[in-house]
Protein backbone atom coordinates (compact mmCIF):
# COMPACT_ATOMS: atom_id res chain seq x y z
CA UNK A 1 0.00 0.00 0.00
CA UNK A 2 1.13 3.51 -0.94
CA UNK A 3 -0.81 5.48 0.78
CA UNK A 4 -4.61 5.17 2.68
CA UNK A 5 -7.39 7.94 2.91
CA UNK A 6 -9.80 6.78 5.32
CA UNK A 7 -10.77 3.41 4.05
CA UNK A 8 -9.43 4.63 0.03
CA UNK A 9 -6.14 2.32 -0.54
CA UNK A 10 -4.13 4.54 -3.24
CA UNK A 11 -1.64 0.86 -4.10
CA UNK A 12 1.08 1.20 -6.49
CA UNK A 13 -1.02 0.55 -9.57
CA UNK A 14 -2.93 3.64 -8.27
CA UNK A 15 -0.85 5.46 -6.77
CA UNK A 16 0.29 8.97 -7.24
CA UNK A 17 1.52 10.76 -9.97
CA UNK A 18 2.49 13.51 -8.25
CA UNK A 19 1.42 15.47 -4.44
CA UNK A 20 1.75 18.68 -3.80
CA UNK A 21 1.88 20.25 -0.19
CA UNK A 22 1.59 24.15 0.72
CA UNK A 23 1.80 25.43 3.77
CA UNK A 24 0.98 29.13 4.57
CA UNK A 25 1.48 31.64 7.53
CA UNK A 26 -0.80 34.66 7.70
CA UNK A 27 0.56 37.95 8.37
CA UNK A 28 -1.61 40.86 8.84
CA UNK A 29 -0.30 44.26 7.46
CA UNK A 30 -0.36 47.57 9.27
CA UNK A 31 0.29 50.84 7.30
CA UNK A 32 2.42 53.67 8.92
CA UNK A 33 1.63 56.77 8.41
CA UNK A 34 5.63 56.98 6.46
CA UNK A 35 7.57 54.56 5.67
CA UNK A 36 6.96 50.52 4.63
CA UNK A 37 3.97 48.84 6.35
CA UNK A 38 4.74 46.33 9.33
CA UNK A 39 3.61 42.79 8.96
CA UNK A 40 2.21 40.59 12.40
CA UNK A 41 1.77 36.95 12.55
CA UNK A 42 -1.97 36.17 13.10
CA UNK A 43 -1.83 32.25 12.23
CA UNK A 44 -0.95 29.65 10.26
CA UNK A 45 -3.02 28.71 7.08
CA UNK A 46 -5.03 25.13 6.87
CA UNK A 47 -2.80 22.57 5.15
CA UNK A 48 -3.40 21.66 1.18
CA UNK A 49 -2.71 18.88 -0.53
CA UNK A 50 -3.32 18.35 -4.45
CA UNK A 51 -2.33 15.12 -5.97
CA UNK A 52 -2.81 13.62 -9.41
CA UNK A 53 -3.96 9.55 -9.67
CA UNK A 54 -4.17 7.55 -12.87
CA UNK A 55 -7.07 4.82 -12.96
CA UNK A 56 -6.34 2.90 -16.03
CA UNK A 57 -9.29 -0.24 -16.86
CA UNK A 58 -5.95 -2.59 -17.15
CA UNK A 59 -5.60 -2.71 -13.10
CA UNK A 60 -8.79 -1.26 -12.09
CA UNK A 61 -12.61 -0.14 -12.53
CA UNK A 62 -11.88 3.86 -13.47
CA UNK A 63 -15.40 4.86 -12.56
CA UNK A 64 -15.27 2.90 -9.02
CA UNK A 65 -12.18 4.52 -8.03
CA UNK A 66 -13.54 8.50 -9.31
CA UNK A 67 -16.82 7.41 -7.08
CA UNK A 68 -14.77 6.59 -4.07
CA UNK A 69 -13.38 10.36 -4.52
CA UNK A 70 -16.78 11.73 -5.21
CA UNK A 71 -18.54 10.44 -2.58
CA UNK A 72 -16.32 11.24 -0.10
CA UNK A 73 -16.52 14.56 -1.08
CA UNK A 74 -20.15 15.29 -1.04
CA UNK A 75 -20.65 13.66 2.18
CA UNK A 76 -17.60 15.95 3.70
CA UNK A 77 -16.24 12.82 5.59
CA UNK A 78 -12.86 14.16 7.43
CA UNK A 79 -10.71 11.38 6.52
CA UNK A 80 -7.25 9.98 7.59
CA UNK A 81 -4.20 10.32 5.55
CA UNK A 82 -1.40 7.93 6.14
CA UNK A 83 1.33 6.59 4.33
CA UNK A 84 2.43 3.14 3.16
CA UNK A 85 5.68 3.79 5.93
CA UNK A 86 3.44 4.38 8.76
CA UNK A 87 3.24 8.28 9.17
CA UNK A 88 -0.08 10.11 10.02
CA UNK A 89 -0.14 13.19 8.05
CA UNK A 90 -3.34 14.14 9.20
CA UNK A 91 -7.16 14.98 9.08
CA UNK A 92 -8.22 15.94 5.99
CA UNK A 93 -11.98 16.50 3.66
CA UNK A 94 -11.60 16.08 -0.30
CA UNK A 95 -12.15 19.71 -1.43
CA UNK A 96 -12.23 19.13 -5.13
CA UNK A 97 -12.01 16.30 -7.64
CA UNK A 98 -11.37 16.81 -11.20
CA UNK A 99 -11.50 14.12 -13.80
CA UNK A 100 -9.67 13.98 -17.39
CA UNK A 101 -11.01 11.13 -19.66
CA UNK A 102 -8.01 9.96 -21.83
CA UNK A 103 -9.66 7.18 -23.28
CA UNK A 104 -13.21 5.09 -23.36
CA UNK A 105 -13.86 2.05 -25.43
CA UNK A 106 -16.53 1.90 -28.05
CA UNK A 107 -19.43 1.65 -25.53
CA UNK A 108 -17.90 5.12 -23.56
CA UNK A 109 -16.77 3.22 -20.94
CA UNK A 110 -14.28 4.76 -18.84
CA UNK A 111 -10.52 3.08 -20.21
CA UNK A 112 -8.28 5.43 -18.60
CA UNK A 113 -9.37 8.71 -16.35
CA UNK A 114 -6.69 11.12 -14.12
CA UNK A 115 -7.99 12.61 -11.56
CA UNK A 116 -6.63 15.50 -9.99
CA UNK A 117 -7.38 15.40 -5.85
CA UNK A 118 -7.63 18.62 -3.48
CA UNK A 119 -7.35 18.24 0.09
CA UNK A 120 -7.58 20.58 3.16
CA UNK A 121 -6.42 20.43 6.46
CA UNK A 122 -9.53 19.45 8.89
CA UNK A 123 -8.90 20.50 12.28
CA UNK A 124 -11.34 20.66 15.67
CA UNK A 125 -10.89 23.32 18.92
CA UNK A 126 -11.86 20.17 20.94
CA UNK A 127 -9.45 17.64 19.34
CA UNK A 128 -7.77 17.04 22.81
CA UNK A 129 -10.69 16.65 24.79
CA UNK A 130 -12.05 14.20 22.26
CA UNK A 131 -8.96 12.18 22.75
CA UNK A 132 -9.14 12.29 26.33
CA UNK A 133 -12.81 10.96 25.77
CA UNK A 134 -11.75 8.32 23.63
CA UNK A 135 -9.02 7.28 26.04
CA UNK A 136 -11.39 7.39 29.22
CA UNK A 137 -13.90 5.08 27.05
CA UNK A 138 -10.78 2.57 26.59
CA UNK A 139 -9.87 2.74 29.93
CA UNK A 140 -9.79 -0.28 32.69
CA UNK A 141 -12.36 0.31 35.75
CA UNK A 142 -14.78 3.61 34.64
CA UNK A 143 -18.29 4.03 34.32
CA UNK A 144 -19.30 0.81 31.75
CA UNK A 145 -16.04 -0.88 32.21
CA UNK A 146 -16.29 -2.11 35.59
CA UNK A 147 -13.45 -4.43 36.36
CA UNK A 148 -14.60 -8.08 37.09
CA UNK A 149 -15.57 -9.34 40.29
CA UNK A 150 -12.72 -11.49 42.19
CA UNK A 151 -13.14 -15.45 42.72
CA UNK A 152 -12.38 -17.02 45.69
CA UNK A 153 -9.95 -20.30 44.08
CA UNK A 154 -11.44 -23.09 45.54
CA UNK A 155 -8.90 -25.99 46.89
CA UNK A 156 -9.56 -29.63 44.57
CA UNK A 157 -9.95 -32.99 46.39
CA UNK A 158 -7.97 -34.50 43.52
CA UNK A 159 -5.04 -32.42 42.44
CA UNK A 160 -3.51 -34.93 39.84
CA UNK A 161 -6.37 -35.73 37.72
CA UNK A 162 -7.24 -31.87 37.76
CA UNK A 163 -3.75 -30.95 36.41
CA UNK A 164 -4.21 -33.91 33.67
CA UNK A 165 -7.60 -32.95 33.22
CA UNK A 166 -5.90 -29.03 32.46
CA UNK A 167 -2.86 -30.24 30.26
CA UNK A 168 -5.88 -32.20 27.88
CA UNK A 169 -7.83 -28.75 28.07
CA UNK A 170 -4.73 -26.25 26.97
CA UNK A 171 -4.15 -28.97 24.03
CA UNK A 172 -7.79 -29.04 22.91
CA UNK A 173 -7.87 -25.28 23.01
CA UNK A 174 -3.66 -25.28 21.15
CA UNK A 175 -5.05 -27.25 18.42
CA UNK A 176 -8.62 -25.06 18.16
CA UNK A 177 -6.35 -21.89 17.88
CA UNK A 178 -3.93 -23.52 15.55
CA UNK A 179 -7.24 -24.24 13.68
CA UNK A 180 -8.59 -20.46 14.03
CA UNK A 181 -5.08 -19.20 13.14
CA UNK A 182 -4.66 -21.32 9.68
CA UNK A 183 -8.20 -20.15 8.90
CA UNK A 184 -7.41 -16.74 9.34
CA UNK A 185 -4.28 -16.96 7.14
CA UNK A 186 -6.64 -18.25 3.97
CA UNK A 187 -8.94 -15.73 4.41
CA UNK A 188 -6.42 -13.21 4.48
CA UNK A 189 -4.59 -14.69 1.48
CA UNK A 190 -8.40 -15.05 -0.26
CA UNK A 191 -9.47 -11.48 -0.01
CA UNK A 192 -6.23 -10.12 0.40
CA UNK A 193 -6.93 -6.64 -2.44
CA UNK A 194 -3.00 -7.20 -4.01
CA UNK A 195 -4.20 -11.11 -4.74
CA UNK A 196 -7.67 -9.96 -6.10
CA UNK A 197 -5.92 -7.58 -8.44
CA UNK A 198 -3.71 -10.28 -9.37
CA UNK A 199 -5.77 -12.97 -10.56
CA UNK A 200 -7.74 -10.39 -12.51
CA UNK A 201 -4.59 -8.91 -14.57
CA UNK A 202 -3.90 -13.10 -14.65
CA UNK A 203 -7.48 -13.65 -15.89
CA UNK A 204 -6.90 -11.39 -18.57
CA UNK A 205 -3.60 -11.69 -19.93
CA UNK A 206 -4.87 -13.15 -23.23
CA UNK A 207 -6.77 -10.08 -24.07
CA UNK A 208 -3.76 -7.89 -22.67
CA UNK A 209 -1.14 -10.22 -25.21
CA UNK A 210 -3.52 -10.07 -27.81
CA UNK A 211 -3.56 -6.09 -27.39
CA UNK A 212 0.21 -5.87 -27.26
CA UNK A 213 0.59 -8.39 -30.35
CA UNK A 214 -1.50 -6.15 -32.48
CA UNK A 215 0.52 -2.94 -31.31
CA UNK A 216 3.97 -5.16 -32.48
CA UNK A 217 2.08 -6.26 -36.37
CA UNK A 218 1.14 -2.31 -37.02
CA UNK A 219 4.13 -1.19 -35.99
CA UNK A 220 6.50 -3.97 -38.10
CA UNK A 221 3.88 -3.62 -41.11
CA UNK A 222 4.97 0.10 -41.18
CA UNK A 223 8.45 -0.70 -40.64
CA UNK A 224 8.21 -3.01 -43.55
CA UNK A 225 6.94 -0.40 -45.72
CA UNK A 226 9.66 2.04 -44.81
CA UNK A 227 12.48 -0.56 -45.60
CA UNK A 228 10.96 -0.89 -48.90
CA UNK A 229 11.73 2.74 -49.96
CA UNK A 230 14.51 3.44 -47.87
CA UNK A 231 16.78 2.96 -50.91
CA UNK A 232 15.70 6.52 -53.00
CA UNK A 233 18.30 9.02 -52.14
CA UNK A 234 16.22 11.73 -50.67
CA UNK A 235 14.69 9.81 -48.04
CA UNK A 236 16.78 11.09 -44.97
CA UNK A 237 15.97 14.76 -45.91
CA UNK A 238 12.34 14.51 -45.95
CA UNK A 239 12.59 12.18 -42.53
CA UNK A 240 16.05 12.80 -41.35
CA UNK A 241 14.82 11.01 -38.20
CA UNK A 242 13.32 7.75 -39.53
CA UNK A 243 16.15 5.05 -38.91
CA UNK A 244 16.12 6.67 -35.48
CA UNK A 245 12.53 6.00 -35.24
CA UNK A 246 12.82 2.23 -36.44
CA UNK A 247 15.23 1.67 -33.84
CA UNK A 248 13.35 2.63 -30.65
CA UNK A 249 10.33 0.60 -32.45
CA UNK A 250 12.02 -2.34 -32.72
CA UNK A 251 13.55 -1.49 -28.84
CA UNK A 252 9.84 -1.26 -27.48
CA UNK A 253 8.39 -4.62 -29.61
CA UNK A 254 11.31 -6.62 -28.16
CA UNK A 255 10.48 -5.22 -24.76
CA UNK A 256 6.91 -6.15 -25.46
CA UNK A 257 7.86 -9.13 -26.49
CA UNK A 258 9.83 -10.29 -22.93
CA UNK A 259 6.71 -9.21 -21.44
CA UNK A 260 4.13 -11.42 -23.34
CA UNK A 261 6.76 -14.13 -22.62
CA UNK A 262 6.38 -14.08 -18.93
CA UNK A 263 2.63 -14.23 -19.50
CA UNK A 264 3.11 -17.93 -19.68
CA UNK A 265 4.87 -18.56 -16.09
CA UNK A 266 2.03 -17.12 -14.18
CA UNK A 267 0.05 -19.54 -12.11
CA UNK A 268 -3.75 -20.41 -13.15
CA UNK A 269 -4.75 -19.26 -9.39
CA UNK A 270 -2.75 -16.61 -7.11
CA UNK A 271 -2.73 -18.10 -3.83
CA UNK A 272 0.48 -16.11 -1.81
CA UNK A 273 1.30 -12.37 -1.83
CA UNK A 274 4.71 -13.07 -3.45
CA UNK A 275 3.00 -14.65 -6.74
CA UNK A 276 0.85 -11.43 -6.38
CA UNK A 277 3.45 -8.94 -6.36
CA UNK A 278 5.46 -10.60 -9.21
CA UNK A 279 2.62 -10.16 -11.40
CA UNK A 280 1.63 -6.49 -10.41
CA UNK A 281 5.35 -6.12 -11.46
CA UNK A 282 5.06 -7.13 -14.75
CA UNK A 283 1.51 -5.43 -15.00
CA UNK A 284 2.68 -2.15 -14.17
CA UNK A 285 5.40 -2.78 -17.08
CA UNK A 286 2.95 -3.54 -19.40
CA UNK A 287 1.04 -0.02 -18.72
CA UNK A 288 4.80 1.35 -19.32
CA UNK A 289 5.49 -0.54 -22.53
CA UNK A 290 1.79 -0.15 -23.97
CA UNK A 291 2.05 3.65 -23.47
CA UNK A 292 5.62 3.62 -25.54
CA UNK A 293 3.97 1.35 -28.41
CA UNK A 294 1.46 3.62 -28.90
CA UNK A 295 3.98 6.80 -28.92
CA UNK A 296 6.34 5.22 -31.15
CA UNK A 297 3.32 3.88 -33.47
CA UNK A 298 2.08 7.50 -33.65
CA UNK A 299 5.37 8.93 -34.55
CA UNK A 300 5.69 6.21 -37.27
CA UNK A 301 2.57 6.83 -38.84
CA UNK A 302 3.69 10.44 -39.49
CA UNK A 303 6.59 9.39 -40.88
CA UNK A 304 4.72 6.63 -43.27
CA UNK A 305 2.40 9.54 -43.98
CA UNK A 306 5.42 11.79 -44.82
CA UNK A 307 6.96 8.98 -47.07
CA UNK A 308 3.44 8.47 -49.07
CA UNK A 309 3.51 11.99 -50.00
CA UNK A 310 7.36 11.64 -51.40
CA UNK A 311 5.89 8.51 -53.42
CA UNK A 312 3.08 10.33 -54.50
CA UNK A 313 5.24 13.07 -55.95
CA UNK A 314 7.27 10.89 -57.48
CA UNK A 315 4.81 8.88 -59.68
CA UNK A 316 3.57 12.97 -60.49
CA UNK A 317 7.16 13.53 -62.35
CA UNK A 318 6.96 10.37 -63.78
Amino acid sequence: MYAQLGNIKFETLIGFESLTDTRATNFAEHPLIEGKPRLQRVGTNLQELSFSLSFHSMFCVPEDEYDKLNNAREAAEVLPLVYGNGYVEGEFVIVSVGRKINQTDNNGNYVHITCDVTLKEFTSANKIQAAQSRAKLNAFAVDVNRPLPVNTPTVSSNPASDTFNSIQDAKKEASFFERQTNRLKDAENKFNPIIDKAQAFRDRCQIVQSKLNGYIDKINSKIVFVQDVVNWSDIELLCPNIQAQINACNSVTTQASNIISQFVSFPAVVNTTIQATAILTVAQNTYGVTNQLKEELAKLEDSVQALGGLISSRRKLT
